[in-house]
């Protein structure tokens, strides 16, 4: 029902919200099910299958909302999203709670705005607790990490394809590749990491992905530029449930919403200022340099 610039931004950072909290609330409660005794030898395989149902989400749902735009137009392929998110909401709040109440030390009274100022005070002090945990810091550089390549993917590479000469059609079929490749070996990656362990799953994806990032850089025509993105994606595919596997082993028991949301925090942030600098980078030198840079950050 937006019938103006302004009101589809209210309606955008309504949207925002909701997916963050939606999104914390859903990691938690994931971790909570995958560190029970008979599932947590299995949390790399869960969160592969989980990680392979959201890209092919990314599959389906571009073509499905094309249809339905096509068909009835954009309120119809939102009031869908909408309904989507309406059964999911219900199928989430029968399931059973998996965490216990917590109470702080100095539990917040009423329900006016000092209320909600004393808990943000809460948050932000377990926040800064949580940064000075190695651990914990070792998660957020690689949440960053995967962000900032998630950004390069959607300002730098879709740039230099078109230069290469690549046309919408042809952009759309690199990138649905990508994704189904990333899709296919996500449970061999989370399998991988049960097995072997987080590290020594996470620690050659984000090399392998800092090498596409590397031949990115290098390519001189279309197909080269396709090969890269393939090893790109299938880096992405085999590193992400073992980070996520990783992050769930490390979350502390008494603050796994807290520790998430400061993930999704750094995410979101980065998402934010990494398509600029990376915009800024390729003019200033080019698709190159941003894809040079990314690597060199992903590397470290």
């Amino acid at each position: 029902n937006a019938s103006s610039f302004p009101s589809i931004i209210a309606f955008r950072l309504a949207l925002g919200a909701g997916s963050a909290l939606s999104s914390t609330g859903s990691q938690a409660f994931t971790a909570d099910v995958t560190g029970r005794t008979h599932l947590i030898h299995f949390r790399g395989a869960i969160m592969g299958l989980q990680g392979a149902a959201i890209g092919a989400s990314y599959i389906v749902g571009p073509a499905l909302g094309g249809l339905l735009t096509q068909l009835g137009g954009p309120r119809i392929a939102y009031s869908s999203v909408g309904l989507c998110a309406l059964g999911c909401s219900f199928i989430y709040a029968r399931l059973p709670e998996t965490q216990r109440p917590i109470e702080f030390p100095h539990p917040a009274t009423g329900h006016g705005f000092h209320s909600v100022l004393r808990q943000g005070r809460v948050a932000w002090a377990v926040w800064l607790k949580l940064m000075v945990d190695p651990v914990q810091r070792a998660c957020l550089v690689a949440v960053a990490s995967i962000h900032a390549n998630w950004a390069l993917s959607i300002v730098v590479m879709p740039l230099q394809a078109t230069q290469l000469g690549a046309s919408p059609a042809s952009l759309g079929m690199i990138f649905a590749a990508g994704a189904v490749l990333s899709s296919i070996v996500a449970p061999v990656g989370g399998s991988l990491s049960d097995r072997l362990g987080r590290a020594k799953v996470i620690a050659p994806g984000m090399i392998l992905m800092a090498l596409g990032c590397c031949a990115l850089a290098k390519v001189t025509s279309l197909m080269q530029m396709t090969s890269a993105f393939v090893m790109w994606s299938v880096a992405e595919g085999l590193m992400l449930p073992a980070m996520n596997a990783f992050i769930a082993d490390c979350l502390p028991e008494h603050g796994k919403a807290q520790a998430l949301s400061l993930h999704r925090t750094v995410g979101d942030a980065t998402f934010v200022i990494a398509p600029a600098a990376l915009g800024i980078l390729a003019d200033l030198g080019g698709a190159s340099l941003a894809n040079i840079i990314t690597a060199l950050g992903t590397g470290v």
